[in-house]
């Protein structure tokens, strides 16, 4: 009887140990496919547009560890900061930036500890504030100065180690 159970113990080990393997080789393709898109974004703008879109599939696949998740929320904010920066029209920069500002936003919630959701939520921020004019703007002054002022106290922390 004891044999059985340290073998049932055994296996359900091995299933989950598999079963994160999976998740991590699906994003480490997922991740890989997204950041190639983004290499490419000089070519065209659409390439970033599909790194966004990859970007977002590979965060939300299940089974990925924080970091992962992390990753996969700042390329997506990189991807459509980039998107955003060659729109043409009030309207769709309005939409790209506030998406890009919500998803670095979200992302700090996951890593608490890591600066690049800050600076993406604050670059993204102030791209949305100049689509929307100068009251938006002003409205948003002190978010923006805050996510400022916690990426670089998280950045010079970093540098110190």
């Amino acid at each position: 009887m004891k044999s059985f159970w340290l073998s049932l113990g055994m296996t359900c080990i091995l299933t989950s140990m598999t079963a994160v393997a999976f998740a991590s080789e699906e994003f480490d393709t997922a991740y890989k496919n997204a950041f190639a898109q983004f290499e490419k974004r000089g070519e065209s703008p659409k390439f970033a547009g599909t790194c966004a879109t990859l970007a977002e599939q590979a965060a939300n696949l299940n089974g990925i560890n924080d970091v992962e998740k992390y990753d996969a929320m700042i390329l997506q904010s990189r991807c459509l900061y980039y998107v955003g920066m060659k729109s043409t029209t009030e309207d769709a920069k309005k939409e790209v930036f506030g998406k890009g500002k919500n998803v670095a936003d979200a992302a700090k919630a996951v890593q608490k500890d890591r600066a690049e959701a800050y600076f993406y939520f604050g670059i993204n921020l102030g791209r949305w504030g100049e689509a929307n004019g100068i009251l938006k703007s002003l409205s948003e002054r002190k978010n923006l100065q805050r996510a400022e002022e916690i990426a670089r106290i998280m950045q010079n922390r970093s540098d110190r180690y």
